[in-house]
């Protein structure tokens, strides 16, 4: 079974993103309706980032296998997406914890940096090297170690392709969410003060 995406699917994979964005331009009416729209961003973010790392790592791991490349990068994939559970759980659980802590308005008063916030931003740091860089790194050199045409034009639709378009869509996803973002943040500080 091969999956091969259009540009219009990966948008609409990265659709727990926009719902995020709605969640952040609601103005919040009480504290406990902020917490709420923050915990839903933090899961649809999270939700949105394992989704895009499974469809990358599941493309590089079916690559490898057909080119009987190195079970290194197999395992370095696996690793990947366990980080990315990791992740998830983690941040979940310091949501939940949050929301149901006490409430205080104003600046943070302590700071989690045990060793375990620290293995995830590790994990997370390895992770994004791996998605970006390393993952799309591998599939081009060795698709350019292909010498059967045939061979070449079939890894290169059925993987190549797929991993530039989920490469091109993730970084114009990422850079539009900080543009975004900012302009909320600044609508949200000019326009919503009470």
């Amino acid at each position: 079974m091969k999956i091969r995406l259009n540009y219009w699917q990966l948008l609409l994979l990265f659709s727990p993103f926009f719902v995020a964005l709605a969640y952040m331009c609601i103005p919040p009416a009480t504290l406990a309706v902020y917490h709420v729209n923050s915990g839903m961003v933090a899961i649809a973010v999270c939700s949105d980032v394992f989704i895009a790392i499974w469809y990358q790592v599941y493309l590089v791991v079916v690559f490898n296998k057909s080119v009987k490349g190195s079970v290194w990068v197999t395992i370095n994939n696996i690793v990947a997406v366990l980080g990315t559970l990791i992740f998830i759980i983690t941040f979940v659980y310091m949501a939940l914890e949050e929301f149901s802590g006490p409430r205080r308005l104003g600046p943070t008063h302590s700071s989690y940096a045990s060793w375990g916030v620290m293995f995830v931003g590790v994990d997370l740091l390895h992770l994004f090297i791996t998605f970006f860089l390393i993952n799309n790194l591998y599939v081009s050199f060795k698709t350019q170690k292909i010498k059967d045409p045939a061979l070449l034009e079939r890894i290169s639709n059925d993987f190549g392709e797929p991993m530039k378009k989920l490469l091109i869509t993730s970084l114009f996803v990422t850079t539009g969410s900080f543009v975004i973002a900012i302009a909320i943040m600044i609508i949200k500080t000019r326009f919503w003060q009470s």
